[in-house]
């Protein structure tokens, strides 16, 4: 798989509470992706800036929910 490095992240809310809108670049494209997690947003974020892989971006916390569009 390749490489990624996140870009931007901000927090949103809706009816199932509060989650987080990530843009990533993957080998040179830009994919958005929606993570809901336990982790605290500080905690995350500094989880998602140690991310190198997509493996790692879903290993980030066992109870978190990943979408990607």
């Amino acid at each position: 798989m390749g490489r990624i490095s996140v870009l931007s992240m901000k927090r949103k809310i809706d009816l199932k509470g509060e989650y987080f809108d990530v843009m990533i670049n993957l080998d040179g494209q830009i994919t958005r992706c929606f993570l809901r997690s336990e982790l605290g947003r500080h905690e995350l974020l500094k989880k998602l800036y140690d991310v190198g892989t997509i493996e790692d971006l879903y290993a980030i916390d066992d109870k978190a929910i990943l979408y990607t569009a």
